[in-house]
């Protein structure tokens, strides 16, 4: 995890020194399926001018939670403060979502696109009896001011209704793309 999280630094160092003359950043996260909640956050401190708390956390234990762990993020150097907007779809999934989740704390921000997937859960792992491995959802995260998203995905800004079938999306945007982009063309309009 390490490695993920330094190499992330590295990269964004690299985009944000490469970007800095631009009027603004698009992030597109319309095909992110998730990973790391770190690696994402780790992303996006390079996109904010100030520490902050961002999202909390709990995780199902017993017949109830355990305490909410409050998530912070800290502005990383290099930095990048002008206007970034966020490409979103049905398949922007779990840490894709909780840096959008992160993102919405900070007025540089603007999200583009469909509700999200609505799978934030990291996954516990257990084992049966016979050797099988299973996994099961067992968190809860929350905005700072208590919104959920599991299940109904994080509500864009501006919305351009994607389809929910990935195949009927990966249609609608390879269509898109030989005239153009709607969530693109919606930054286009945003920054003029």
């Amino acid at each position: 995890e390490q490695d993920l999280f330094d190499g992330t630094h590295t990269i964004a160092t690299r985009i944000v020194n490469d970007i800095q003359d631009s009027e603004a950043c698009i992030i597109d996260l319309r095909f992110n399926s998730g990973g790391y909640d770190q690696v994402g956050l780790a992303f996006l401190s390079h996109f904010i001018d100030q520490e902050h708390e961002v999202f909390k956390k709990k995780r199902r234990f017993k017949d109830s939670f355990s305490d909410e762990q409050v998530i912070n993020i800290t502005p990383s150097k290099p930095a990048y403060s002008k206007d970034v907007y966020i490409l979103m779809s049905p398949y922007t999934v779990s840490a894709a979502e909780t840096t959008i989740i992160a993102s919405m704390q900070f007025p540089n921000f603007t999200r583009i696109g469909s509700n999200t997937n609505g799978a934030l859960s990291d996954m516990l792992y257990k084992r049966l009896p016979n050797g099988w491995l299973y996994h099961l959802s067992n968190e809860v995260y929350e905005t700072m001011d208590g919104q959920l998203f599991e299940v109904t995905g994080i509500t864009p800004d501006h919305l351009v209704d994607y389809p929910r079938d990935e195949q009927a999306l990966f249609r609608s945007l390879l269509t898109e793309l030989e005239m153009e982009d709607r969530a693109i063309e919606k930054v286009k309009e945003l920054v003029q």
